[in-house]
């Protein structure tokens, strides 16, 4: 079990690391584009990950001026790569016109 505190804090880690991304976590569920399920289990696999720390930094690093793009990507090692990727703004898009 997990204390309350550590998942509001990997729930807003998760939320942090899709927006750079440009996807909004909360207007996905309101749009029905992301089922209350699916946000929790995204959160418990945040919350599964050996390396959240990892996510902080690069967010941290990727705010500063002049820094490498690179650091704003997803990371390789993210559990939720593809449910966020599939919630990317340019994927929704292609979606609609398929």
């Amino acid at each position: 079990m997990f204390e309350v505190r550590t998942v509001h804090s990997h729930a807003a880690l998760m939320n942090r690391v899709a927006a750079m991304q440009g996807v909004d976590m909360a207007g996905a569920l309101r749009s029905g584009g992301l089922s209350g399920a699916a946000w929790r289990d995204a959160v418990m696999a945040c919350l599964r990950c050996p390396a959240p720390h990892k996510c902080g930094h690069r967010l941290a690093a990727a705010l500063r001026p002049g820094a490498d793009p690179a650091l704003a990507e997803l990371p390789a090692f993210c559990a939720n790569r593809a449910l966020i990727e599939a919630l990317m703004p340019a994927q929704q898009e292609e979606r609609a016109w398929a």
